[in-house]
């Protein structure tokens, strides 16, 4: 997954339709598509079929996380706006660096203060789940009371290992489980970084207390969480596993009372929610992780040669609806509005942003303020 940091360019959409040349789209042969659902937008040139499957994706990530949280009610800021585009090398124009290498997810995050984006490459297969993680803190921040930083990021990495089959939602794989090897958008593979993944790194006896990992703080600096290949993020994770499928959750609310309402110790909160002592509670949760046989045997297969990257499943439930359910209706955009969408992406992509300030011709004073 990868986000990008939140910036503001409040007036920037009406000049970017005077763009006519500078983005990676083949106007010759494109033809973009603006594809609706109830709560998501899809701007694509992959076609109508494509479009529709993404937005149905999206509806059904928004209805799994209110069913995770038995939340009847959701709240969304507005339509979320989802760019998928048809290919790697127009994809790879688009997307971020980091340290001058195009990134290998097929996904990526943009948020500012006046709307959210979404781009995905979808010529490579479930693109959406790059941006899962992001997609959970989004739906905290409107569905949720503010809750500590463990669970926030316990959840959003539980629910990144959500996978959408044809009828069910399978879920508790290792999100940060990868292949010992990766390809990038133009076809290089490489040896993937020694970043170990949640399995392996509770599988070390050298755990947090658990009262310090509840009362944490997760560092956040410029909008970016970091690398989730810590300790910290593997026992949130397992933690947040562990009350969702042992039916915790009402155990979980009445701690939530007790130490940010009452004010009450961690230890003593534990003992009085979940009828158990810190140490009975370690055992319960290492007994727990232990228990998990398929995130050991998914491990084991990521270090085979061309490993699949998708994690294998611990449960499974039945979907609330499928694909051909969802309800979406399509219409045909321009060129230019197309470029203008993409155009203000790039304006939030501090690597990208010279580049499309060059292809609009942002010389006055004034237009060259929405560029810095």
């Amino acid at each position: 997954m990868f986000f990008v940091p939140q910036l503001n360019y409040s007036r920037v959409l009406a000049l970017l339709f005077a763009l006519t040349t500078c983005l990676p789209m083949r106007a010759a042969d494109q033809h973009w598509l603006r594809i609706s659902s109830d709560h998501f937008i899809v701007i694509t040139d992959s076609g109508d079929k494509a479009g529709h499957e993404v937005a149905a994706h999206f509806e059904q990530m928004r209805a799994v996380f209110g069913q995770l949280l038995a939340r009847n009610k959701l709240r969304m800021s507005k339509p979320m706006e989802i760019t998928a585009i048809r290919g790697d090398k127009d994809y790879a124009q688009l997307a971020p660096m980091v340290n001058g290498q195009h990134i290998t997810a097929p996904g990526f995050w943009l948020s500012g203060e006046d709307r959210v984006f979404v781009v995905l490459n979808v010529s490579q297969p479930d693109s959406w789940r790059a941006v899962q993680h992001q997609f959970a803190h989004y739906m905290l921040n409107y569905n949720y009371p503010p809750t500590p930083p463990w669970f926030d990021e316990g959840f959003a990495e539980y629910f990144a290992s959500l996978n959408l089959a044809a009828k069910n939602a399978e879920f508790g794989g290792d999100p940060e489980l990868n292949p010992a090897y990766e390809t990038d958008l133009l076809g290089n593979q490489t040896e993937s970084k020694n970043l170990k993944s949640f399995t392996e790194i509770l599988t070390n006896p050298v755990w947090l207390a658990w009262p310090d990992l509840l009362t944490m703080k997760n560092r956040v600096v410029n909008g970016q969480e970091g690398t989730h290949h810590t300790l910290f993020y593997a026992q949130s994770w397992i933690l947040v596993h562990y009350l969702l499928n042992k039916d915790k959750m009402s155990d979980l609310g009445k701690y939530f009372g007790l130490v940010e309402i009452r004010k009450v110790p961690v230890e003593q909160a534990i003992q009085q929610a979940f009828g158990m002592t810190v140490a009975q509670l370690d055992h319960e949760i290492k007994d727990y992780f232990h228990s998990l046989k398929p995130l050991f045997i998914a491990l084991d297969a990521s270090k085979q040669p061309n490993a699949a990257p998708i994690p294998q499943p611990v449960y499974q439930s039945p979907l609330p609806f499928t694909v051909a359910d969802v309800a979406t209706s399509s219409k045909s955009i321009s060129i230019p509005e197309a470029q203008a969408l993409v155009n203000e992406m790039q304006l939030r992509i501090p690597e990208r942003r010279e580049q499309s300030c060059a292809g609009l011709g942002l010389r006055s004073k004034r237009r060259h303020r929405e560029c810095v």
